[in-house]
């Protein structure tokens, strides 16, 4: 682990945050449990899956989980990718530490979106 370039990557998402939260400035960083985890993805895009080298990479996954009534927000690297509602099944994929990446997660996850 890069802790240095996870302090990077968290002290980016904290400035990000609360752009994407429904209540923006009601609710902040300490409102919300942080999990973290790597993930393989299967070009240089990672969990962006967006056209990148065709090499498999590993990511940082940065999902927190809010305390009040908003939703989950999604991180990649350091880099906010989308924002989705609580439910079942993404909270087991976090669990097994495997969400989807950016074009799967709107059909995987209801209520799925960009803030």
């Amino acid at each position: 682990m890069d802790i240095i370039n996870m302090c990077r990557e968290l002290l980016a998402i904290e400035q990000e945050l609360p752009n994407h939260c429904l209540n923006f400035g009601k609710y902040f960083s300490r409102d919300f449990r942080m999990e973290t985890f790597e993930q393989t993805w299967g070009n240089t895009s990672g969990g962006f899956e967006k056209l990148g080298g065709d090499m498999m990479i590993s990511q940082r996954t940065y999902v927190f989980i809010p305390d009040v009534d908003d939703l989950c927000q999604v991180y990649f690297g350091g880099i906010y990718a989308y924002s989705v509602p609580v439910s079942e099944q993404f909270m087991e994929d976090v669990r097994k530490r495997s969400i989807k990446g950016c074009s799967k997660a709107p059909m995987a996850y209801k209520g799925c979106r960009r803030v």
